[in-house]
């Protein structure tokens, strides 16, 4: 083995810049990345509630909306658009439609979403993307 000899002239030496350059930058980009996620707080979601009531209570100008278990679409009791159907283009015009009707009576559109238990969870999210696109924002759905 061979050992090295250090003279005396020259210092070891442990250099400490580039350590704090290191540690700055570090700092800096965990300080910038740590903004970027946005809380659960700052989302603006709100959960649905359930609520038991003692008399039917009767909502003016009311829509519902219901869903089969095979996929099937009906806006007050008409049918709308076909079960392979994703973007309900015929439903989401009869929703602003009927957004719009509202809004010129001064009323807020309500929907009333009514699915069967065995109807595809996908067909439900479907519809709740044809009342975003109509611009209809108060969604209730219903639960047996």
């Amino acid at each position: 083995m061979a050992r090295f000899k250090i003279e005396d002239d020259e210092k070891c030496e442990f250099m400490v810049a580039p350590l704090i350059d290191c540690v700055f930058l570090l700092l800096i980009f965990f300080m910038v990345a740590g903004q970027l996620k946005k809380e659960e707080s700052q989302l603006g979601m709100t959960l649905p509630g359930s609520v038991r009531t003692t008399q039917p209570v009767q909502m003016l100008d009311e829509q519902v909306v219901q869903i089969s278990a095979s996929g099937r679409v009906w806006l007050n009791g008409l049918e709308f658009d076909n079960a392979a159907s994703t973007d309900l283009p015929q439903l989401t015009g009869m929703l602003a439609r009927y957004r719009d009707s509202s809004r010129m009576a001064r009323q807020t559109p309500f929907i009333t979403l009514d699915s069967d238990d065995r109807a595809p969870h996908q067909r439900m999210v479907d519809v709740l993307n044809a009342c975003q696109r109509a611009g209809i924002k108060h969604v209730t759905v219903t639960t047996d």
